[in-house]
């Protein structure tokens, strides 16, 4: 191990034994969003925190909820529009997917908050896919195979910036002025759900039918935390949520929604006096609250953290 490498792990450690592992608040239970009906799923914080985008069971809308507001408008009601939107870096522009009916292609889309309106960015993008927006206000969508498709939205010139991609089995990082890759982590199964802390440090990741992982990309270490799925990163890098489902071979029976400090030696059930599936968590950015949806069966949640 390098110099460099001792370094951070010395005061990575030092960090730990100062770092008080949040919890769910005493007596708290998850309070619903009194204003959004029944069949919302998916929700997503915008980064400044005051809105939240939402699809609906079926994945064939992208609403969008103003927190101060209380209002709610529609983005989209395209096919599949509902599978996978993101949020740009500064909360002003949403990316999403959609099938056209008659073309049957599917059509990457972008939304623009200020005037609210919409534009193709793509006529024909493969499905499925995972979107992102990298930090300089590119569009990316990677299929999981290998297939990178970057769409830069900006106007001055490109510079150096790395992301992390998911081929296969593989995960890559990828230096997006010269589209140079650089393996990171190698598994026996194809990887899937592919998340990054918000200090690049750690990765969060799912192998297919098999356990959640978190890896250190610098000291090089494999953390399982068993069953898992859909990780999300807390904003202060030090903890992740996900959920654990259990299905009966044709629909979910129960569900629920865990937070792990990096190291796991803190794992919470954060829904274990809630009566209803709690699916699919997102960190609030300040980092005191997740919002999670409970399959179209009732309201969205929010439930905050000490």
């Amino acid at each position: 191990m390098s110099t460099k490498h001792y370094r951070y792990y010395f005061f990575f450690m030092v960090s730990l034994l100062f770092t008080h592992t949040p919890d769910v608040l005493a007596g708290e239970l998850p309070k619903p969003i009194s204003s959004l009906d029944k069949g919302y799923i998916a929700p997503v914080y915008s980064p400044d925190g005051n809105h939240i985008l939402l699809s609906r069971v079926g994945y064939n809308t992208v609403s969008i909820f103003n927190i101060n507001t209380e209002e709610i408008g529609i983005i989209s009601e395209k096919p599949g529009s509902g599978f996978g939107y993101t949020w740009n870096y500064n909360s002003t522009q949403v990316a999403y997917k959609f099938q056209e009916v008659e073309s049957r292609n599917h059509i990457l889309n972008l939304y623009d908050l200020k005037d609210q309106s919409t534009k193709i960015l793509l006529k024909k993008i493969k499905i499925p896919g995972r979107l992102s927006f990298s930090s300089k206000n590119e569009v990316i969508h990677n299929d999981g195979f290998g297939d990178l498709t970057i769409v830069d939205l900006r106007n001055d010139q490109r510079t150096e910036e790395y992301i992390y991609t998911v081929n296969k089995n593989i995960i890559e990082k990828m230096n997006l002025l010269d589209n140079s890759t650089s393996t990171v982590y190698t598994s026996e199964k194809e990887l899937l759900n592919l998340v990054v802390s918000p200090n690049e440090q750690f990765l969060a990741f799912e192998e297919y039918g098999g356990d959640l992982f978190i890896f250190d990309i610098i000291l090089k270490n494999i953390l399982s935390l068993n069953s898992g799925n859909r990780p999300q990163f807390s904003p202060d890098n030090k903890n992740i949520v996900y959920m654990i489902t259990i299905d009966d071979g044709h629909q979910l029976i129960s569900s629920d929604i865990y937070m792990a400090d990096i190291q796991g030696k803190h794992i919470q059930n954060l829904t274990e006096d809630f009566s209803d599936l709690a699916l699919r968590p997102n960190w609030h950015p300040d980092g005191k609250s997740i919002v999670f949806d409970t399959d179209g069966f009732g309201p969205i949640y929010i439930l905050k953290i000490e």
